[in-house]
C-alpha cells in the first residue's frame, strides 16, 4: 500500500519466537497510499533469490488490491523468470479495486493461476489451500508427446487451453508442455482428428500413442528427464454404420465433460471483452447461448461434478453482466478467475456453495484446517 516496497524482515523459519516477529510487523503496517507492483515483485523475488537454502518446491504470492498498470512487460518479463526457475507464482486480487485483467496477465506468464478474494472472510481459505499444494513431490518440466499411429491419421488441432503446444506440420504429431503438476493433479487434452475411411471394420484401430517426460521438483533443470514405463497407446473399433448402436453413437463422457469446459472458458472470456467494451447485451446474449448448451449436454445431466461447476459460473457470470455496477463491483474479477482455472485446470480453493473441479485433496484438507 506504498509507492515503494519495504522489506520488514527476510525469511524466517516459522518457530514461535519468529511467528511472534512476522506478527509484531504485521500489525505496524501502515497504508500509506499508491501501488507498486513490480518493485513489490523485484523485493519478493530477491528475497528468494537470496536464500541460503532452498527447498525443493518454491513458491511466491503476488497480492493486490489496487491498479498499477506501469511497467507491463518487465512485470511479465519478472513473471517468466520466475517460471523458468521453477518457482510457482500465484497470485491474488482482493476485493472490487484491483485490476484482474493486469494480474491474470501477471500470472499467466509464469503459468499460474489468477485467484480472486472477494471478502476478508475468505483470505485463510485461500491462502490455506493455495499453501496446500506445495504438499508433497510435484513433477516440473513435463512434455506430452503424440504420435499418430495409421496411416493417414492426422491431428488438425491440439486443444491445450492455455498451456503450450505444437502441431507439425504434417499433423502427425504433436507436443504439449506443462511447466509443473502438483501432487494430485490430472490435465485432459483434447485434439481433432482426421481419420479416412475404410473399406471393412478393423477391431483394434490404432489411432494415437502417447509418451511423456518429466522431472522431479528440485531436480536441476540440466538433469536428465524421466519418461513414463511404457507408452500408452488409443485404439478403436472401425464400424460399418448400420452397425453403431445409439449407446455407440453418444459421445464419451469424458470428452464431453472438457469440451463444456473449453467452450465455457472462451464463452466467459469473450463475455469479458464485451463487457470491457460495454456491450452488456451482447455479452450476456454469449453467457446465455452457452448456459444453453450446457443444459442439454450428456455430462451436465449426469450431474458430472466439472460441469455443475461451470453451470455454476456460468450463471454467476451471467449475473454479473446484467449491468455496470455489477460488473465492476467484483463481477470482472470473478469471470477472470473462471477464465484463469478452466484454462489452465488448476484451482488452489474451493469457495463456499460451489463445486470443487480441480482441486487436490491436499489443497483442499489444508482449506479445511486453515
Amino acid at each position: 500500500f506504498n509507492s515503494h516496497p519495504t522489506v520488514l524482515h527476510g525469511l524466517l523459519k516459522m518457530n514461535s519466537g519468529n511467528q511472534s516477529v512476522a506478527k509484531t510487523h504485521i500489525r505496524s503496517l501502515r497504508a500509506n497510499g499508491g501501488t507498486n507492483i513490480l518493485e513489490g515483485m523485484q523485493q519478493g523475488w530477491a528475497a528468494l533469490e537470496g536464500r541460503r537454502s532452498k527447498n525443493p518446491a518454491s513458491c511466491m504470492f503476488l497480492l493486490t488490491d489496487g491498479q498499477d498498470r506501469d511497467n507491463l512487460q518487465r512485470k511479465l518479463d519478472l513473471a517468466r523468470t520466475i517460471k523458468s526457475s521453477g518457482t510457482s507464482l500465484f497470485v491474488f486480487g482482493f476485493g472490487a479495486d484491483h485490476d484482474s485483467e493486469h494480474m491474470d496477465a501477471i500470472a499467466n506468464a509464469a503459468e499460474g493461476v489468477f485467484t480472486y478474494v472477494e471478502a476478508d472472510s475468505m483470505v485463510t481459505d485461500a491462502f490455506g489451500g493455495t499453501i496446500g499444494t506445495q504438499q508433497g513431490v510435484s513433477l516440473a518440466n513435463i512434455q506430452l508427446s503424440i504420435g499418430a499411429c495409421e496411416h493417414s491419421v492426422t491431428i488438425s488441432q491440439v486443444l491445450a487451453g492455455r498451456y503450450s503446444s505444437a502441431l507439425q506440420g504434417d499433423g502427425r504429431g504433436a507436443t504439449v508442455s506443462f511447466v509443473n503438476m502438483f501432487l494430485g493433479e490430472s490435465r485432459d487434452i483434447l485434439l481433432k482428428l482426421h481419420m479416412p475411411a475404410v473399406a471393412s471394420p478393423v477391431d483394434d484401430y490404432e489411432l494415437l500413442r502417447a509418451s511423456v517426460t518429466f522431472q522431479v521438483q528440485g531436480e536441476p533443470t540440466s538433469a536428465e528427464p524421466h519418461s513414463a514405463q511404457q507408452a500408452s497407446t488409443c485404439m478403436v473399433q472401425r464400424k460399418k454404420e448400420e452397425n453403431f448402436t445409439d449407446v455407440g453413437r453418444a459421445r464419451d463422457m469424458e470428452v464431453d465433460v472438457q469440451i463444456n469446459r473449453l467452450e465455457c472458458a472462451a464463452a466467459v472470456e469473450q463475455a469479458l471483452r464485451e463487457a470491457d467494451r460495454n456491450n452488456f447485451e451482447s455479452a450476456r446474449t454469449i453467457l446465455a447461448t452457452t448456459r444453453a448448451n450446457l443444459i442439454v449436454s450428456p455430462s451436465y445431466n449426469a450431474q458430472h461434478n466439472t460441469v455443475v461447476g461451470l453451470m455454476q459460473e456460468t450463471e454467476d457470470a451471467l449475473q454479473r453482466v446484467q449491468n455496470r455496477s455489477e460488473y465492476e463491483s467484483g463481477g470482472r474479477a470473478m469471470m477472470q478467475e473462471a477464465v484463469s482455472s478452466n484454462t489452465y485446470q488448476r484451482s488452489c480453493y474451493s469457495k463456499a456453495g460451489r463445486a470443487k473441479k480441480f482441486q487436490t485433496s491436499s489443497s483442499s484438507g489444508m482449506q479445511e484446517a486453515a
